[in-house]
């Protein structure tokens, strides 16, 4: 197994801005490439306003790192109350029997 930090995270976008929503997400996983991290799985429901991520960090610190970068901040800021909400589990894979 890959040593590292491996989330779940469950996105809600704001039923105002569903599509701002989504480009604030494109725009925060675009991001983790440039920390080494990335996105292991991308899911969306079919009315758009749920997504469930599957993301990999080196580190807890970098996950953080991302949390505080200024584009995620400014993009976020921006779209004020309709910014998505999110739920996060670490999560470790389970092996098959």
């Amino acid at each position: 197994m890959e040593n590292g930090f491996r989330i779940v995270a469950v996105v809600t976008m704001s039923e105002q801005d569903v599509e701002g929503g989504q480009r604030y997400e494109d725009l925060v996983l675009d991001l983790l490439p440039g920390f080494d991290s990335r996105v292991e799985r991308r899911l969306r429901t079919p009315d758009g306003r749920t997504e469930v991520q599957e993301l990999w960090f080196p580190s807890r610190d970098v996950m953080a790192a991302v949390m505080v970068h200024p584009a995620r901040l400014a993009a976020r800021d921006a779209l004020g109350v309709n910014a998505p909400t999110t739920e996060v589990y670490e999560v470790d894979e389970v092996p098959r029997r």
